[in-house]
């Protein structure tokens, strides 16, 4: 038996679906979807919706992501994130090795030209902590720790021995003395300037 989708040929594999048909199949529940765009399609999209984008609104980029969520698409033979792209036709090359394409919006699978710029990787970083989409503190999945337990393990600081603070919220003395030093938990400060100021 072959595969009942016009013009494959293969083997059958399960309900009279190869493999790759009876896999996309499953996923999307027809295993005649296109799962790659045609060639030429990413780079059409981008000169003729991105590029020609003109609202405020974020634009979500329809085609494959990094497992992070950044837009992705060949060009020129490599995959390229699509912001990177979309700085480099607006303002030019990067300034200096140390800038990234950054995002005013937050949203990491957005392409508006709008919310796009060249930035070093402190003010990149920066711009994830105020939009909440850096992984820090109680976000970070190694976190042991809510935000609370940490800013009262910093409030902490010089009231007691180190090693009284670490029994009494269950972690290591070398956690709090992390903590307490700025080593790790850096925004919890940057995050009550901001409220104070």
């Amino acid at each position: 038996m072959t595969c009942s989708v016009d013009g494959c040929g293969k083997p059958d594999a399960s309900r009279q679906l190869c493999r790759s048909h009876y896999r996309r199949f499953l996923r999307h529940g027809d295993p005649l979807i296109k799962v790659r765009p045609d060639r030429g399609e990413l780079l059409r999209y981008f000169t003729d919706v991105v590029l020609a984008y003109e609202s405020d609104e974020c634009l979500l980029w329809p085609y494959g992501k990094s497992r992070d969520g950044y837009a992705r698409m060949r060009y020129e033979g490599k995959a390229r994130y699509v912001s990177q792209l979309l700085c480099e036709t607006i303002y030019g090359p990067a300034p200096t090795d140390d800038h990234e394409s950054a995002h005013s919006c937050g949203n990491s699978g957005c392409c508006n030209k709008r919310h796009v710029r060249w930035a070093t990787s402190t003010e990149n970083k920066n711009d994830m902590l105020e939009h909440g989409t850096r992984c820090v503190g109680s976000r970070h999945g190694r976190s042991r720790l809510s935000e609370e337990r940490a800013r009262a393990i910093l409030e902490l600081a010089g009231t007691a021995p180190q090693r009284v603070i670490a029994l009494k919220f269950g972690v290591s003395e070398g956690t709090v003395q992390y903590i307490q030093s700025r080593k790790t938990w850096k925004h919890l400060d940057k995050r009550d300037d901001r409220r104070s100021a």
